[in-house]
């Protein structure tokens, strides 16, 4: 499971055809827009959530608690809030239970065409790992 923080505006791109971004939030609600490939089913705890065709696939505009597990295919999504702090009433962490084949970017990085710094971080800490085992 991969946990981000994203902020109000921020976005995350899951595999190749998901783009899920925070529109806002308010105490426990968190208002989602995302967008997933022609046929795809949302479901939020079960229950499916209709979808608005956009042009390039199905858009998403929806209101989450936090807890709640939103699934795609098989991508499993759970939203939490942080109460306390400065800053934090505009941070939203999510939770993202993927395989592990499936590429899972901030959308900052895709956007730039240049290498993710934290793609070469994980490579760089992978490579260190192998040396010391």
């Amino acid at each position: 499971m991969l946990a981000l923080t994203r902020r109000i505006g921020q976005a995350v791109r899951i595999g190749d055809g998901v783009r899920l971004t925070v529109r806002g939030r308010l105490r426990e609600h968190v208002l989602i827009d995302l967008t997933a490939p022609l046929g795809s089913v949302l479901t939020c705890d079960g229950t499916p959530i209709r979808a608005t065709p956009a042009r390039r696939g199905e858009r998403y505009v929806c209101s989450v608690l936090t807890g709640e597990r939103l699934r795609l295919g098989n991508v499993g999504i759970v939203f939490r809030t942080q109460r306390t702090g400065r800053g934090h009433n505009r941070q939203v962490r999510l939770c993202i239970d993927a395989p592990p084949d499936c590429r899972i970017d901030r959308d900052e990085c895709r956007a730039s065409g240049a290498p993710c710094p934290c793609a070469a971080e994980a490579a760089d800490f992978t490579a260190r790992s192998d040396r010391t085992a």
